[in-house]
């Protein structure tokens, strides 16, 4: 685990498999599916206020919060183009448990893979609108 400051630099080696470390993809958190990334009682617990404020409660259904298609945990730096947890130490076992190249991971990248690009190109088209 890195720290947000350390995890702002892009990491230039590939890992394995081959794949980009997790900060470089990110196509785990996105989807357009409102409650797609569950929390449950186990989750909560482990979750501060701050984290706690991520969530909502879909009719007794817990979930991250999702906006833009993508969980609002999730802190996109689109001029590193790197994708970070902002509550990566309490996030949900859901997301503790996709581990990097899996079959889930590599089925999330195969399906989603523009879904973080559209995202840094949305957030650098906002970024010039504003200057």
């Amino acid at each position: 685990m890195r720290s947000m400051a350390a995890s702002r630099t892009k990491r230039t080696d590939e890992g394995d498999a081959g794949l980009p470390h997790c900060i470089d993809c990110g196509c785990c958190c996105f989807s357009p599916d409102p409650e797609y990334i569950r929390v449950f009682g186990i989750d909560l617990d482990r979750m501060d206020a701050r984290a706690q404020a991520f969530t909502i409660d879909h009719s007794g259904r817990v979930a991250m919060r999702m906006a833009a298609g993508r969980c609002t945990a999730l802190t996109i730096d689109p001029v590193a183009r790197t994708y970070v947890c902002a509550i990566y130490e309490a996030r949900p076992d859901v997301c503790r448990s996709l581990a990097r190249a899996s079959s889930g991971c590599l089925g999330d990248r195969a399906k989603k893979a523009d879904a973080p690009l559209l995202a840094v190109a949305a957030l650098l088209a906002q970024s010039r609108a504003r200057a």
